[in-house]
Protein backbone atom coordinates (compact mmCIF):
# COMPACT_ATOMS: atom_id res chain seq x y z
CA UNK A 1 0.00 0.00 0.00
CA UNK A 2 1.53 3.32 -1.02
CA UNK A 3 1.57 6.45 1.12
CA UNK A 4 -1.79 8.23 1.05
CA UNK A 5 -3.83 5.12 0.24
CA UNK A 6 -6.92 4.71 2.35
CA UNK A 7 -6.88 1.84 4.81
CA UNK A 8 -9.78 -0.41 3.81
CA UNK A 9 -12.56 -0.77 6.32
CA UNK A 10 -14.90 -3.70 6.89
CA UNK A 11 -16.36 -5.52 3.92
CA UNK A 12 -19.90 -4.66 5.01
CA UNK A 13 -22.59 -2.82 3.10
CA UNK A 14 -21.53 0.64 4.32
CA UNK A 15 -18.35 0.38 2.20
CA UNK A 16 -16.32 3.05 3.95
CA UNK A 17 -19.16 5.60 4.23
CA UNK A 18 -17.94 8.48 6.46
CA UNK A 19 -20.53 8.75 9.22
CA UNK A 20 -20.88 11.37 11.92
CA UNK A 21 -22.59 10.01 15.03
CA UNK A 22 -24.27 12.59 17.28
CA UNK A 23 -25.46 10.74 20.40
CA UNK A 24 -25.05 11.86 24.01
CA UNK A 25 -25.78 8.56 25.72
CA UNK A 26 -22.40 6.83 26.11
CA UNK A 27 -23.78 3.28 25.92
CA UNK A 28 -25.90 4.02 22.84
CA UNK A 29 -23.02 5.87 21.14
CA UNK A 30 -20.64 2.97 21.75
CA UNK A 31 -23.18 0.45 20.47
CA UNK A 32 -23.87 2.51 17.34
CA UNK A 33 -20.16 2.93 16.69
CA UNK A 34 -19.51 -0.80 16.94
CA UNK A 35 -22.42 -1.63 14.63
CA UNK A 36 -21.40 0.91 12.00
CA UNK A 37 -17.75 -0.17 12.02
CA UNK A 38 -18.73 -3.86 11.81
CA UNK A 39 -20.84 -2.98 8.77
CA UNK A 40 -17.95 -1.19 7.02
CA UNK A 41 -18.58 2.42 8.08
CA UNK A 42 -15.87 4.97 8.90
CA UNK A 43 -16.76 6.83 12.08
CA UNK A 44 -16.42 10.45 13.05
CA UNK A 45 -17.37 10.91 16.67
CA UNK A 46 -19.42 10.04 18.50
CA UNK A 47 -20.27 13.59 19.50
CA UNK A 48 -22.24 14.29 22.69
CA UNK A 49 -23.31 17.84 21.91
CA UNK A 50 -24.66 19.97 19.09
CA UNK A 51 -21.57 22.20 19.35
CA UNK A 52 -19.16 19.27 19.05
CA UNK A 53 -21.06 17.75 16.11
CA UNK A 54 -21.18 21.08 14.27
CA UNK A 55 -17.41 21.44 14.70
CA UNK A 56 -16.87 17.95 13.29
CA UNK A 57 -19.06 18.80 10.29
CA UNK A 58 -16.79 21.72 9.53
CA UNK A 59 -13.60 19.70 10.01
CA UNK A 60 -14.36 16.46 8.13
CA UNK A 61 -15.85 15.38 4.81
CA UNK A 62 -18.95 13.72 6.24
CA UNK A 63 -21.17 11.62 3.95
CA UNK A 64 -23.95 10.64 6.36
CA UNK A 65 -25.10 11.72 9.84
CA UNK A 66 -26.90 9.83 12.60
CA UNK A 67 -28.51 12.29 15.00
CA UNK A 68 -30.10 11.76 18.39
CA UNK A 69 -32.79 14.41 18.64
CA UNK A 70 -31.87 15.52 22.16
CA UNK A 71 -28.14 15.99 22.72
CA UNK A 72 -26.36 17.04 25.91
CA UNK A 73 -26.40 20.77 25.22
CA UNK A 74 -29.63 21.23 23.25
CA UNK A 75 -32.14 19.79 20.82
CA UNK A 76 -30.46 18.98 17.51
CA UNK A 77 -32.31 21.57 15.37
CA UNK A 78 -29.19 23.66 14.63
CA UNK A 79 -27.19 20.55 13.76
CA UNK A 80 -29.94 19.34 11.43
CA UNK A 81 -30.01 22.77 9.79
CA UNK A 82 -26.25 22.59 9.14
CA UNK A 83 -26.55 19.06 7.76
CA UNK A 84 -29.38 20.08 5.43
CA UNK A 85 -27.46 23.18 4.26
CA UNK A 86 -24.53 20.92 3.33
CA UNK A 87 -26.79 18.45 1.51
CA UNK A 88 -25.77 15.54 3.74
CA UNK A 89 -28.33 12.77 4.25
CA UNK A 90 -29.26 12.08 7.85
CA UNK A 91 -31.24 9.74 10.07
CA UNK A 92 -32.84 10.78 13.35
CA UNK A 93 -32.72 8.40 16.26
CA UNK A 94 -35.02 9.27 19.12
CA UNK A 95 -37.01 8.04 22.05
CA UNK A 96 -39.65 10.72 21.50
CA UNK A 97 -43.06 9.84 20.11
CA UNK A 98 -43.75 13.41 18.96
CA UNK A 99 -41.28 15.95 17.62
CA UNK A 100 -40.86 19.40 19.21
CA UNK A 101 -40.01 20.84 15.76
CA UNK A 102 -40.01 19.83 12.09
CA UNK A 103 -36.44 18.44 12.01
CA UNK A 104 -37.74 15.03 10.99
CA UNK A 105 -39.19 16.28 7.69
CA UNK A 106 -35.92 16.15 5.75
CA UNK A 107 -34.60 12.96 7.31
CA UNK A 108 -33.95 9.87 5.24
CA UNK A 109 -35.62 7.98 8.09
CA UNK A 110 -36.59 8.28 11.73
CA UNK A 111 -35.82 5.38 14.05
CA UNK A 112 -37.42 5.14 17.46
CA UNK A 113 -35.29 3.69 20.25
CA UNK A 114 -34.80 0.81 20.43
CA UNK A 115 -34.35 0.28 16.68
CA UNK A 116 -33.47 -2.76 14.59
CA UNK A 117 -29.89 -2.94 13.40
CA UNK A 118 -30.85 -4.46 10.05
CA UNK A 119 -33.28 -1.65 9.23
CA UNK A 120 -30.71 1.03 10.03
CA UNK A 121 -27.99 -0.59 7.92
CA UNK A 122 -30.36 -1.21 4.99
CA UNK A 123 -31.38 2.45 5.07
CA UNK A 124 -27.79 3.72 5.20
CA UNK A 125 -26.29 1.29 2.68
CA UNK A 126 -28.00 2.97 -0.26
CA UNK A 127 -25.77 6.02 0.42
CA UNK A 128 -22.48 4.06 0.45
Amino acid sequence: MSEGDEIPFGPGPLKGLKILVAEDDAWAAERLSLILEEEGGRLVGPCRSVAEARAMLSRYDIQFVLIDLNLSDNFADELVSDVVDRGIPYVLITGYEAFPSNVHEGAVAVFRKPFKRRELIETMSSFA
